[in-house]
């Protein structure tokens, strides 16, 4: 049998060793410790990528949806807006021809009564020059009847009166050359 001072000094051998042991228990669950959650932040870094990165690519899908929602309603509206503008130059034009169809009506209207005018006037003033220097004389019906030719007009010839005398610038009956016209 053992004495004391060998069961002592198994004793503390063995206690030495148990401790020994459990520092190097503790350090090896340290350790595993430490790597479990080293793989468990790595696993999750990994997650967090592949998150992100979905995350990123069903962002960029919906941006390009947006985008070609965006670019439909923007050629909708710019074709809107050509097709009115196509409308509305189409209207000017036509406003614009009207208008000037009208003046153009105006214009000739103008000229016509001016023109009108104008031969009511001379027509007017040759019968009273007419008139006056051969007042009593024969005048031909055509000459003072507002006839569209006037006196200048084409040759008549008119039987004369008995005794009637034939005024100056009215045609002869045996002279069918137009006289000039006065103005």
């Amino acid at each position: 049998m053992p004495d004391p001072a060998a069961i002592e000094s198994q004793r503390e051998a063995y206690s030495r060793s148990l401790e020994h042991q459990l520092e190097r228990g503790n350090l090896s669950l340290q350790e595993q410790h430490k790597a479990r959650k080293q793989q468990l932040y790595n696993a999750a870094q990994q997650r967090k990528q592949a998150l992100i990165l979905q995350v990123e690519q069903q962002i960029r899908l919906e941006e390009m949806a947006l985008d070609e929602q965006t670019n439909k309603a923007m050629l909708g509206l710019k074709k809107a807006a050509l097709d009115q503008r196509a409308a509305l130059d189409q209207q000017a034009a036509g406003l614009t021809l009207e208008y000037q169809q009208r003046k153009m009506q105006e214009e000739f209207a103008a000229t016509q009564a001016e023109i009108h005018r104008q031969y009511m006037e001379s027509n007017l003033k040759l019968q009273n020059e007419v008139n006056m220097h051969h007042s009593g004389a024969f005048i031909p019906p055509l000459a003072i009847s507002g006839h569209p030719y006037g006196t200048a007009g084409p040759a008549v010839a008119t039987p004369q009166p008995q005794g009637a005398t034939i005024p100056q610038g009215v045609l002869h009956n045996a002279s069918l050359q137009p006289h000039s016209r006065r103005g």
